[in-house]
C-alpha cells in the first residue's frame, strides 16, 4: 500500500506541476497579446493625431497611460518567476494548506 500511496502523491505533484506550467504559459501569451494589441492601437492613434491634429500630440497621454499598465503586466508576468519566488509561493501554499487542514 505505501508504493500506491506514494505513486500517487507523484501523480498528483506532477499534475499540479502541469498545470501550473499551463497556467504560466496563459499568462504569457495573454501579455504577447496586450502588447501586440498596444502597438497595434497605438500605430494607429500616431498616425491619426500627425493626420488631423499635429497642434497637440494627445496620442502621447495614452501610450503613456496604456504603456504603465502594460508594464505591471510584464511585471505581474515575468518579474514574478525563479526561485526565491517559487519557494515563497511553495510556503504560503503550505500554510493555507496547514491552515484548512486544522479548521477541517
Amino acid at each position: 500500500m505505501r508504493e500506491q500511496e506514494r505513486m500517487a502523491i507523484e501523480d498528483t505533484e506532477r499534475e499540479m506541476t502541469l498545470h501550473r506550467a499551463e497556467k504560466i504559459v496563459a499568462e504569457k501569451i495573454g501579455f504577447y497579446r496586450h502588447l501586440a494589441a498596444f502597438v497595434a492601437v497605438n500605430a494607429v492613434l500616431i498616425a491619426v493625431n500627425m493626420v488631423f491634429s499635429r497642434e497637440f500630440y494627445w496620442f502621447v497621454l495614452i501610450l503613456a497611460a496604456w504603456g504603465l499598465v502594460l508594464f505591471a503586466h510584464f511585471v505581474s508576468v515575468f518579474a514574478f518567476r525563479g526561485k526565491g519566488f517559487e519557494r515563497w509561493r511553495r510556503e504560503q501554499v503550505d500554510k493555507e494548506t496547514e491552515k484548512l487542514r486544522r479548521t477541517g
